[in-house]
């Protein structure tokens, strides 16, 4: 009788620490999640913004014109509003009635930027 007495006092006792273990570790966790979805309240002042009637215009600008005796343009090299560096091709002109004169230039070890029979003019 003294050895179950016993036994059941070492289980309620390792039953209580367990519970208090988990109870302890509920009660910490809940208290983190709660500090951490505190929200902190300020207090704004409306300023008046100062506004003004005009047109926005960017700082360099430059014209690129098209010149039909270089050919025509085989394709735009760039998007629309995108932003581009120094050296970027921006578009690319074909004429067939350069190639030969191109091709001849390339056998004579003339520098030229040629790409599949296209030639790429460079702007900057």
């Amino acid at each position: 009788m003294n050895l179950k007495k016993l036994t059941i006092f070492i289980l309620s006792t390792l039953l209580l620490i367990i519970s208090l273990y988990f109870g302890f570790y509920f009660y910490h966790s809940s208290q983190q999640q709660s500090q951490s979805n505190q929200f902190k309240t300020i207090k704004v002042k409306h300023k008046l913004l100062l506004s003004t009637i005009g047109t926005q215009e960017a700082v360099k600008s430059f014209n690129i014109y098209y010149n039909d005796q270089l050919g025509y343009i085989n394709q735009f090299l760039v998007k629309h509003q995108s932003s581009i560096k120094k050296d970027t091709p921006l578009f690319e002109y074909f004429n067939p009635s350069k190639q030969k004169q191109l091709e001849q230039q390339l056998k004579s070890k003339v520098f030229a930027i040629i790409i599949t029979n296209k030639l790429f003019i460079r702007t900057l």
